[in-house]
């Protein structure tokens, strides 16, 4: 059999046609991938979603009651509550509220009290608290005497007190106190209606 021009042509076209076909499939499935995996956009799926590739970070936290007067919600704390809200620590005439401080949030009791010395009091409700006459506002007990409300710091939420003593550095001097007007947080965090685990 002799090789002419005739019969070498005749040989290579269907592997060239093969090999164009290759080609363009290889070229065509590189330019799809690389569409999203060079951008690190991952493509949809049929139904919409993004894959198994893209599921959503799930983020932990839980909630721990710190007495009865206060519980806290915190990303990674192994907790013994399933919320944490103002009703939770709103006993009596207490009033609770939460404060949100980045992964922290934290929900308080609020209230107003006399102690025995006639030193009356509004604030989140402290171990200071205990055996003193709880009150629903605080007055002046005598013209002479002042009541001083104390704004919110990074450390502290707002407090009011009214007595004998003059108002300090940093106070401001009010007619009355009342627990509307201390149920706040720290500065450096937001009040919000509740803490979610």
């Amino acid at each position: 059999m002799r090789w002419d021009q005739t019969n070498i042509i005749s040989i290579a076209r269907p592997a060239v046609l093969v090999m164009s076909v290759w080609l363009i499939s290889a070229l065509g499935c590189t330019s799809q991938s690389g569409t999203w995996a060079d951008s690190g956009t991952v493509p949809e799926a049929p139904d919409g979603s993004m894959g198994d590739s893209a599921a959503p970070t799930v983020t932990a936290s839980s909630c721990r009651s710190s007495g009865s007067d206060s519980c806290f919600c915190e990303e990674g704390t192994v907790g013994d509550l399933a919320t944490c809200t103002p009703d939770s620590v709103s006993t009596g005439i207490k009033e609770g509220a939460c404060c949100k401080e980045a992964n922290t949030c934290l929900c308080r009791a609020y209230q107003c009290y006399t102690s025995k010395t006639g030193h009356c009091y509004c604030g989140t409700v402290t171990p200071f608290s205990e055996g003193s006459t709880v009150a629903k506002f605080c007055g002046k007990a005598a013209s002479s005497d002042h009541c001083c409300f104390k704004a919110a710091t990074s450390r502290t939420p707002p407090s009011c007190s009214c007595s004998a003593v003059d108002c300090r550095e940093g106070e401001t001097e009010v007619s009355s106190c009342a627990v509307a007007d201390v149920k706040g947080c720290e500065s450096n965090s937001t009040l919000i209606g509740r803490c979610t685990p």
